[in-house]
């Protein structure tokens, strides 16, 4: 599984995101610096439904994993964008976020998706 020892390798942390509007592990990994969790490139404990609802493609399988218990990265990110901080990232935590950030508020990260180019703007800008 190469993808996932690439999410492990912090080796290009200090750089600064591609705005490409696709969540992968550098962008998981930035995130998780911002937001003061582990910073493994790695959404952990995610509900294969939830995510259904929400990736049409921007969410790369790479960096999110498919269990149970959720994820301390998503509860601080829901904490920090008003909401319900279950740990799991769906439809109504992407919506959340869209507002958050000022973009369409349709709980679809899409491929390339607007709201994660900003989110990728925002953390290379350090305003996240």
């Amino acid at each position: 599984m190469p993808y996932l020892e690439f999410c492990f390798n912090p080796s290009n942390s200090s750089s600064k995101l591609s705005v490409d509007g696709y969540w992968g592990c550098a962008t998981t990994r930035a995130v998780q610096k911002a937001l003061g969790t582990t910073q493994d490139g790695i959404v952990s404990g995610q509900d294969a439904g939830d995510l259904a609802k929400c990736n049409r493609g921007g969410l790369e399988s790479s960096s999110w994993q498919i269990g149970h218990g959720g994820s301390m990265m998503v509860r601080a990110l829901q904490r920090k964008i008003g909401a319900n901080p279950d740990g799991y990232f769906g439809v109504n935590t992407c919506k959340a976020l869209q507002k958050y950030l000022g973009t369409t508020q349709d709980g679809i990260v899409s491929a390339p998706s607007s709201m994660v180019k900003e989110l990728q703007r925002r953390l290379n800008d350090g305003k996240f």
